[in-house]
């Protein structure tokens, strides 16, 4: 009994201190109702974490205003804190590049109607204009308060896991402290009525369809232009940087042609240091063979003086 009462208290800390996600309508007593602006400050928080600890930063944008922005590789970088990484069949895999990501991600904001803009890619391949996706916070926000209606157990469970991670040290941006309480239960959205469960069910069929049709173009159009697998452009990726070269907003072709000439520079360079060095061995040759020839001529002087002496 003493376990069970100490363990409600502290769901009633943590409720007081996070409040609820989402207000519920007031039914009797609005003061009843728990608005949280602790969940806001943890949205700033996350996104401070993302933006920050990502090695591929934002690209400038025409902004609408001061917004703060998630490109894919921070949603990427969020999915795999939650180990909710997307998967891919082996032959949706071979030929995923970042492109393809980013129209999937794309389309996962348009359909689930997240605020997103959108920017250019330029790292590791140019791409078309207007092609990366990039959420806004407030799209940010909206995707965790989905998630926590439609995967309230294990969504709960893995942002907690993400929140408590001492080494990720997220703070609340008002005070620069740690969030003291795990997310209650009770501070979850409530859950959708069955006429909103379907239409959220309606969209993730949808998703799934589309996401489908781009991964099978993509490959498709691959192997009919005979396009490199993402494990051969890593390798052409590594081969560049270990030879020096810079990669930063080249296509694959691009790499292949520098590697190209360079190699062929290399081999032109190896055929002159081969000609210099015959050249100077002929010469040192030539010279070795004059040596012999003064000593020749010294020695027939002295034996021609020494018969005159003699």
């Amino acid at each position: 009994m003493s376990n069970n009462t100490s363990g409600n208290d502290e769901e009633a800390k943590a409720f007081e201190y996070w409040g609820k996600f989402v207000p519920d309508p007031p039914q009797g007593d609005p003061d009843l109702v728990v608005d949280s602006f602790r969940f806001s400050r943890l949205i700033i928080a996350l996104t401070d974490l993302l933006v920050s600890s990502c090695p591929v930063p934002n690209n400038t944008l025409e902004k609408r205003g001061a917004k703060a922005y998630l490109n894919p590789e921070m949603m990427r970088q969020w999915d795999s804190l939650l180990d909710f990484e997307e998967e891919f069949t082996p032959a949706q895999a071979e030929y995923l590049d970042e492109h393809t990501r980013d129209k999937i991600l794309s389309l996962n904001y348009k359909i689930f109607n997240l605020e997103h803009d959108m920017s250019t890619r330029r790292i590791p391949d140019l791409g078309p204009k207007g092609n990366m996706p990039y959420l806004t916070r407030g799209g940010f926000a909206l995707s965790i308060v989905v998630n926590c209606m439609v995967l309230p157990d294990t969504f709960l469970k893995a942002l907690n896991k993400v929140i408590l991670d001492e080494s990720l040290y997220i703070v609340d941006p008002f005070s620069d402290e740690r969030f003291k309480y795990a997310i209650p239960r009770a501070s979850l959205p409530t859950p959708p009525d069955a006429a909103s469960l379907k239409i959220i069910n309606d969209k993730i069929k949808l998703y799934q369809e589309k996401r489908a049709e781009i991964l099978a173009k993509r490959r498709a159009d691959a192997i009919a232009t005979g396009d490199l697998s993402e494990v051969q452009r890593k390798d052409v990726r590594d081969k560049m940087e270990a030879r020096g070269l810079n990669t930063e907003g080249l296509s694959i072709s691009d790499m292949l042609t520098m590697m190209m000439n360079q190699s062929a520079q290399n081999s032109i360079n190896t055929s002159l240091n081969a000609a210099r060095n015959t050249q100077m061995m002929t010469m040192a040759n030539q010279m070795a063979l004059n040596a012999q020839m003064q000593a020749v001529s010294v020695n027939n002087a002295y034996a021609t003086m020494a018969s005159g002496i003699f």
